[in-house]
């Protein structure tokens, strides 16, 4: 929805809640965190970032008011840059008063994971800062999430056939 939040639309994030069956999966953390105040959470949350810019990450600091009084178990996974920015830069004073205080996992392009039995792979994007495409494959589904990309890098063959895509082309 663009580098900022207007009456109409929110920054970078897409709430999944049930990618399996006690998991939510958050894609980007932009500005449409608040919206979850309220609204019923998975076991466990697993938020995906693409890259440390803001209008991708500053929902991250609205958890503590999404996460109140509430059972759900956050982990983060980024590439390095992306978790060294959030967790040493966007969470430390004078930006914000306290730590990021849940687990992280470091995201290397290329090399594919598992969570919640959800196979994940990623590819490198072209964007200033850098910036990671991700496709995720259920059984009998499949996403991918490419945002911000500026089109120097070949990813057609990593979304090829997926069920839904998340594109958005910048600069």
């Amino acid at each position: 929805a663009g580098y900022h939040p207007n009456l109409h639309r929110d920054t970078s994030c897409i709430f999944i809640p049930d990618a399996s069956p006690w998991d939510g999966f958050l894609l980007d953390a932009g500005t449409g965190v608040y919206r979850l105040i309220g609204r019923p959470l998975p076991r466990n949350l697993h938020i995906f970032l693409t890259h440390a810019h803001l209008d991708h990450v500053c929902g991250l600091t609205y958890l503590l008011n999404v996460l109140l009084g509430r059972q759900c178990e956050v982990k983060l996974y980024a590439g390095p840059v992306t978790l060294e920015a959030v967790l040493h830069t966007l969470f430390d004073s004078p930006l914000f008063p306290l730590k990021f205080g849940y687990p992280t996992q470091v995201v290397e392009p290329g090399v594919p994971f598992e969570v919640a039995g959800v196979k994940i792979n990623t590819v490198s994007l072209c964007h200033p800062g850098g910036s990671i495409g991700y496709r995720f494959d259920w059984p009998h589904k499949s996403l991918g999430y490419v945002t911000d990309t500026g089109g120097d890098v070949d990813y057609v063959e990593f979304i090829r056939g997926v069920d839904l895509l998340v594109h958005e082309r910048n600069f």
